[in-house]
């Protein structure tokens, strides 16, 4: 991931890729217990508690800054395309 912002008013986040996507998720996306860090491991954790997201297509490089804007649109540009792409963000229940 290249770049990452929080929404304020629900509990989710966005991160741009450096394959020019961009991607929403559950923010925080996993809770690990401090103790269990010594022996941590990606191919421990079940995938039922692994980060649900949703990735969507715009850019074609790296996307270099991912903004949010009153809740309700994610700006992103990246590097090569030299594009400036405004999302509209519609929630779901």
């Amino acid at each position: 991931m290249s770049s990452t912002s929080r929404f304020m008013a629900i509990d989710n986040a966005v991160c741009g890729s450096i394959h020019g996507d961009i991607y929403l998720f559950r923010f925080p996306s996993m809770y690990v217990d401090k103790s269990q860090l010594a022996g941590f491991s990606v191919d421990k954790i079940k995938k039922t508690e692994m980060a649900l997201s949703r990735g969507y297509s715009g850019h074609t490089s790296m996307v270099i800054c991912s903004d949010i804007f009153e809740d309700k649109y994610v700006m992103s540009t990246s590097i090569q395309d030299q594009c400036i792409i405004q999302w509209r963000v519609e929630f779901e229940d």
